[in-house]
């Protein structure tokens, strides 16, 4: 390759980098000043798990890995209108934290 190609070719590459990275800062930017309501607590609440009885049968590891699924959930508009409904079931084929949510639902009643 001669200079001139070399050139060109790593100035697409620097391009195609600074508007990748531009990109990615602003999507990061966006999601940290974003203030999504957690739905969680609500999703808790209805399946029988009260938020202070959660609290007791939680590890800090399980809530902070529970609440960050709830966050970045891509199924936050059938979680609001499930919850709008006031139904209690259906929530494991879209809620990203069935699993959780029903290994406290067992914890409560083990531990009566």
């Amino acid at each position: 390759m001669d200079a001139v190609a070399t050139v060109l070719t790593g100035a697409v590459f620097v391009a195609f980098a600074a508007i990748l990275g531009h990109a990615l800062w602003a999507m990061w930017r966006t999601a940290m000043r974003e203030q999504r309501p957690l739905l969680m607590p609500r999703m808790l609440e209805r399946q029988g798990v009260p938020l202070a009885d959660a609290a007791n049968l939680w590890t800090f590891e399980r809530a902070a890995n529970a609440a960050r699924r709830c966050t970045m959930c891509r199924d936050k508009r059938a979680c609001e209108a499930w919850l709008a409904r006031g139904a209690t079931a259906g929530y494991e084929a879209f809620c990203p934290n069935a699993d959780f949510i029903a290994a406290l639902k067992r914890e409560r009643v083990a531990a009566g």
